[in-house]
C-alpha cells in the first residue's frame, strides 16, 4: 500500500520539492533542488567579498556578473545611500579581497544614482576614502566610461581627488601608478581639468601631464624616481636611491629589477600587501634565499604583524593565496621557482588567522560542515588554483584554532546506482558525510589538500544535521561552508535542524557561509535561529562568534 504521508510530509520533505505551505518562498536552484534566497542586499555583500571572477560550478562568469549587476541595480533604486553606505564600510574595514568589485559598484552607483544634491555631496566626501590609490581611480574611470561616460558631476568628483589631497601623498600616487588599465594620470587629469590654489598640488599636476619646469625640484620620490631612469645608472646606485627615497618597485626602471641588490633596496620597506604578492619573488631573486637567516626573520615577522596586518587592511583571500603560491614553490604563471623556507610558511598560517577579525571563544559546541561536492569545485573569490572546497577547509580550521570545542566534517551527498557514483545505500543518513582530521597542529596547506582528496558526487546540506542527530552528538552550532546547490536529499536541511532541536537542543543554531555569489540560501530567513553570512569576510568569526553567544 501507497504510504501517503511520506509523498507529502512537511516534516521531511525531498530537497527536489518545496517544503509544503513554503512554496512561495522557495525557488530552483541551479542543481534541481528548492532552497531559500537571500535578499537582494545579503546578494550584494555576497558580490563585494566573493566576486564573479571564474563563475561557479553552475553558473559562467558573465553570466554571475550579470545576475549580481542587475541585484545592484536594484539596490540602488531602493535606497542609494545605503548602497554607498555598505560600499564605503566593507572598503574602509578591509572587508573585501579586491577593489575591482566595490569600484565597479561604485562607478555604477555614479552612473545610475539620483541627481538629489545630499546623496551626490556624500559620495564626493566618501569618494577618496573607497578609492585609495592611483590604480583604483583608473579602474574606476575605466568602469565608469563603459556605464555612460562622465558628467559634470563625475569630473568634480574625479577632480577633487586630486586637489584635495596631501601633496606627499598624492606625489607618491603619481610615482608609483603611472599607467594602468589604459588609464594614466595625464588622461584623467585631462578628463576632470582639477584646478586649486595650492602651488604644490599644482606642480604635481603639471609634472603628471608632462609640462613641469625641470628647473623646479621635485618631492623626494618623484626626484628619485628620475634619477634612475637613465639605463647606465649602476645598481648599487640604484639600491641607494631606493632606500633614500622610498621608491616602490613600480617606481623602478625595468633594467634595474634584473639586479639582487636593488630587491635587496626594494625588500626594506615594501608594503605589506605588496610583500605578500612578491614572496616568490624575493625567493627566486635570492633575497630570501636559506642563507639569509636575518632577512628571513625579518620578513616573516612582518608578515604576522597582527596590527600590520590589520593596518594594511591586508584580506584573508590575499593571506591564503600566498599560502597556496608560496608554498608549492612556483609560480601560477609562468616560470619562476623558488626554494620554500618553513619559516615563511609558518608566518603565513599565523597571518591567515590573524587577518579575521576574531573575539575570545565562546565555550560554545561547534560542528563545522565542509560541502566538498563537485559544484565546490569551482574557484573560490577568483583565486587562482583555490577551490571553494579548500577555501572552506582553510576558514574551518580558523575556528579550530579559536574555539575549544570543534569537530569538523565533509559531506556531499548518499550516492544512487542510477547516478554512477559510489553504491552507497541511501538510507543511511552518514552516507557521503566523513570526519575530517583537522586540530590545532594542522596547518592550512594540510587542511586544503584534505578537502582536495574528498571532492564527490552532488550535494546534501541535510547530512550534518541527520549526522549529529543519529550520532547524538552535542552541537550549539552547525556551520555549513556550502554553495546552497543542493538537491539530493530526502529532508530539507531546515527540516533536519528542526528534527535535531526536536530531539536533542531545542536552541540549536544554523550558519550557512556562502561561498559563491549566487542567491542560494538553505537557512531558512524565517527562523531566527539561521543566520546567512559571506564566506572570505573578514568580520565572519566575529559575526558566527557574536550570533553563537546570543540567546
Amino acid at each position: 500500500m501507497q504510504d501517503l504521508g511520506k509523498t507529502f510530509n512537511p516534516k521531511a520533505t525531498p530537497q527536489s520539492k518545496p517544503i509544503p505551505g513554503r512554496e512561495e518562498d522557495q525557488s530552483v536552484n541551479n542543481a534541481g533542488g528548492y532552497v531559500f534566497e537571500v535578499s537582494d542586499w545579503q546578494r550584494l555583500e555576497r558580490f563585494l567579498i566573493l566576486g564573479t571572477e571564474g563563475g561557479t560550478y553552475y553558473s559562467s562568469e558573465p553570466e554571475l556578473t550579470y545576475e549580481n549587476s542587475a541585484t545592484l541595480l536594484r539596490c540602488i533604486a531602493k535606497d542609494e545611500q545605503e548602497v554607498l553606505r555598505i560600499l564605503h564600510s566593507f572598503s574602509v574595514e578591509g572587508r573585501t579581497p579586491r577593489q575591482n568589485v566595490t569600484l565597479f559598484s561604485l562607478a555604477m552607483l555614479a552612473a545610475h544614482g539620483s541627481n538629489d544634491v545630499g546623496f551626490r555631496n556624500t559620495m564626493v566626501a566618501s569618494f577618496r576614502s573607497v578609492v585609495r590609490t592611483g590604480y583604483q581611480l583608473f579602474i574606476f574611470c575605466r568602469y565608469l566610461k563603459s556605464q555612460r561616460g562622465f558628467s559634470r558631476f563625475h569630473r568634480r568628483l574625479i577632480s577633487q581627488w586630486y586637489t584635495a589631497a596631501d601633496p606627499s601623498w598624492l606625489a607618491y600616487q603619481i610615482a608609483k601608478y603611472q599607467s594602468r588599465e589604459g588609464w594614466s594620470h595625464k588622461d584623467v587629469i585631462l578628463l576632470s581639468r582639477p584646478k586649486t590654489e595650492n602651488p604644490v598640488i599644482n606642480k604635481l599636476i603639471r609634472y603628471a601631464i608632462g609640462k613641469w619646469d625641470e628647473k623646479s625640484p621635485l618631492p623626494a620620490v618623484l626626484a628619485g624616481m628620475e634619477s634612475i631612469k637613465p639605463e647606465e645608472t649602476k645598481p648599487l646606485r640604484v639600491a641607494a636611491v631606493v632606500r633614500e627615497s622610498g621608491l616602490t618597485h613600480e617606481m623602478v626602471p625595468s633594467y634595474a629589477k634584473a639586479f639582487p641588490a636593488v630587491w635587496e633596496a626594494l625588500a626594506d620597506k615594501m608594503p605589506l600587501g605588496a610583500l605578500f604578492r612578491n614572496l616568490g619573488n624575493l625567493s627566486h631573486k635570492e633575497v630570501l634565499a636559506p642563507s639569509k637567516i636575518k632577512r628571513i626573520a625579518e620578513v616573516a615577522g612582518r608578515l604576522s604583524d597582527e596590527a600590520a596586518i590589520k593596518k594594511a587592511r591586508v584580506h584573508p583571500v590575499q593571506v591564503l593565496s600566498a599560502i597556496k603560491v608560496y608554498g608549492q614553490g612556483r609560480g601560477v604563471r609562468g616560470s619562476l621557482t623558488w626554494a620554500v623556507d618553513a619559516k615563511i610558511c609558518g608566518a603565513l598560517e599565523d597571518a591567515f588567522d590573524k587577518s579575521f577579525k576574531s573575539i575570545e571563544p565562546t565555550g560554545k559546541r561547534f560542528l563545522v560542515a565542509l560541502d566538498v561536492s563537485g559544484s565546490m569545485s569551482a574557484p573560490v573569490a577568483g583565486l587562482p588554483g583555490i577551490s571553494c572546497a579548500e577555501g572552506s577547509a582553510a576558514m574551518a580550521l580558523s575556528f579550530v584554532y579559536t574555539e575549544e570545542n570543534v569537530s569538523v566534517v565533509s559531506f556531499s551527498c548518499g550516492g544512487r546506482r542510477e547516478y554512477g557514483w559510489m553504491h552507497r545505500n541511501v538510507a543511511n543518513p552518514n552516507d557521503g558525510l566523513e570526519p575530517m582530521p583537522l586540530h590545532r597542529r594542522t596547518s592550512f596547506t594540510q587542511a586544503m589538500e584534505e578537502a582536495s582528496r574528498r571532492n564527490f558526487g552532488g550535494t546534501d546540506c541535510a547530512l550534518p544535521m541527520r549526522y549529529a542527530t543519529k550520532h547524538e552528538i552535542p552541537v550549539d552550532v552547525f556551520v555549513v561552508l556550502t554553495d546552497s546547490e543542493t538537491w539530493h536529499g530526502t529532508i530539507h536541511p531546515s527540516q533536519a535542524l528542526e528534527e535535531y532541536r526536536n530531539k536533542f537542543n531545542k536552541n540549536a543554531k544554523l550558519v550557512v557561509v556562502a561561498m559563491t555569489a549566487n542567491k542560494f540560501s538553505i537557512a531558512d530567513p524565517k527562523d531566527p535561529g539561521m543566520l546567512d553570512v559571506v564566506g572570505f569576510d573578514a568580520n565572519v568569526p566575529k559575526i558566527i562568534q557574536s550570533f553563537a553567544a546570543s540567546e
